[in-house]
């Protein structure tokens, strides 16, 4: 949760699984692998009501890197698409890049400066 720093303890199960995955010592990716697609797939059914296939579910390394994704494989080149603002700043140079253009759904936006 690096982009919203919590302000509150981290479960201890996260710390955890991640104090047995540093003892490792190898950091490079890794591979998902067949369990987290379970869980996936188990929880969007339970809560949802979702019947989400395995070949639906794409990782990514990240949100901005997963919104370009759905982003170059939902729209075209002068497609318009809204962010609704406050957002994070970077999706506005997704939208940009892709060639689409970014339009206001006539909600009142709020100015938050780009950190230095």
């Amino acid at each position: 949760m690096w982009v919203a720093d919590m302000d509150f303890p981290t479960a201890k199960p996260i710390v955890e699984a991640l104090r047995k995955r540093a003892e490792h010592e190898f950091y490079g990716y890794t591979h998902s692998g067949s369990k987290l697609m379970e869980v996936i797939i188990d929880r969007m059914q339970r809560k949802f009501n979702w019947n989400v296939q395995p070949e639906w579910i794409v990782f990514t390394p990240g949100v901005v890197p997963a919104l370009s994704v759905a982003v170059r494989a939902f729209t075209h080149p002068g497609d318009e698409i809204i962010l609704q603002e406050p957002v994070y700043y970077p999706f506005f140079q997704v939208v940009a890049l892709s060639g689409c253009q970014r339009v206001n759904n006539g909600f009142k936006a709020i100015s938050i400066p780009k950190p230095s």
